[in-house]
């Protein structure tokens, strides 16, 4: 078992080596004397049940790695996250809650606000890239900030709406591929229209590769409102650029 030292003689790791790797149980400690991290090494990468704390002694994250056999040849594969994973805030309230496959993040996920300990945002994985439906809220826990769905590859897709922290309407806009296109329409706090506006998806010109690449870009007529819903003024755009 190998030792390692802060200055002033106090620990701060210790773990065994087998062939001039980390194999088996290693211990980190902050320069308090405060347990950093534990968990179990195989071959060099970790293996297992590993936990991480805060300096106060509050558990920070607490999940396992997906444990490799050696090949044929000896050889052991980088580690992966596996199974489900908490988190803590130092406070000790929750931060988040999900599952890894392979990995990578995949199905539900929770997280949550150490404020007031309320879910902050909620929606599910598929291995690492957002997909569906997901909804953020604002700090209170209770109104929604955001909610939408994300496509296969992990961009925004379909309406998306957005509110104030008042519960009201803020802006409602759709995309695709992660890009804004159609009508998109936002509102005052006092539930008045503000404005109205259109985007248009542009393929750009690219060098080399086969799939196209396309761009938001503002198209049409955006007419704006004040406070009391009173037209104030109007801008044509086509193809991105202002016109009138």
């Amino acid at each position: 078992i190998w030792n390692y030292f802060y200055k002033g003689n106090k620990p701060w790791k210790q773990g065994p080596y087998k062939d001039g790797v980390k194999d088996g149980k290693w211990i980190t400690w902050y320069e308090n004397g405060k347990k950093l991290q534990e968990g179990n090494f195989l071959g060099g990468h970790e293996t297992g049940r590993w936990q991480s704390w805060y300096q106060n002694g509050q558990l920070k994250d607490d999940g396992f790695f997906k444990k490799e056999r050696p090949d044929s040849l000896g050889r052991i594969r980088k580690s992966e996250t596996d199974s489900l994973w908490k988190g803590w805030f130092a406070s000790g309230k929750t931060n988040y809650e999900g599952s890894y496959v392979l990995g990578k993040k995949h199905g539900k996920w929770t997280f949550w606000f150490d404020k007031n300990g309320k879910i902050r945002e909620t929606g599910n994985y598929w291995y690492g890239l957002k997909t569906g439906y997901w909804v953020t809220y604002h700090e209170g826990g209770i109104n929604i900030d955001s909610e939408g769905k994300y496509n296969k590859s992990g961009k925004q897709t379909g309406t998306w709406k957005y509110y104030y922290d008042s519960g009201g309407p803020m802006t409602v806009q759709k995309y695709k591929e992660g890009k804004l296109t159609g009508k998109s329409t936002s509102w005052h706090t006092n539930g008045k229209i503000k404005s109205v506006a259109s985007y248009k998806l542009m393929k750009q010109k690219r060098i080399g590769g086969r799939e196209p690449v396309y761009n938001s870009a503002p198209h049409g007529t955006w007419i704006f409102y004040d406070l009391k819903g009173v037209e104030t003024g109007r801008i044509v755009y086509k193809n991105g650029k202002k016109i009138s």
